[in-house]
């Protein structure tokens, strides 16, 4: 699931000029973790899913829920955030990452804030449901 996960935030990062994921330095999104910084920052964690198996033509395809939490002290920029993290993901139909084959890609509700963290910074949090199978291997 995080290899999905990673493919999705670099997708993510690449549309959201102030997001950074594929560089170490001055990285922002994370996958599996939210660190103590950077204060402002996008962080994708996620569930397994279900599994249909493969049959015929069609490959195994798996149905992964995710959660994805922007973080800033400053409690606009994290609202904005989340509306830039939904605006790039949302209604993902037969999209194609390095790997995998997203059939559909939707945010279950709008987001909306979780409150504040421990140092004050604000958080917000969406929820995704995606359709997708892994790419078999180029040749």
């Amino acid at each position: 699931m995080s290899s999905f996960l990673d493919e999705m935030a670099s997708k993510m990062a690449g549309e959201v000029a102030e997001l950074e994921f594929d560089n170490e330095t001055g990285r922002n999104v994370f996958v599996g973790e939210l660190p103590a910084e950077p204060d402002t920052c996008v962080a994708f964690f996620g569930l397994p899913g279900d599994q249909l198996q493969a049959g015929r033509d069609i490959p195994a395809l798996t149905f992964p829920r995710y959660q994805i939490i922007t973080r800033s002290a400053d409690y606009e920029e994290a609202a904005a955030l989340l509306t830039a993290v939904r605006t790039s993901l949302h209604g993902m139909i037969d999209y194609r990452l390095p790997s995998w084959r997203v059939m559909r890609n939707h945010a279950e509700q709008e987001g909306g804030p979780l409150g504040q963290d421990a140092q004050g910074r604000f958080e917000f949090s969406i929820n995704f449901v995606a359709e997708f199978h892994a790419l078999p291997p180029e040749e």
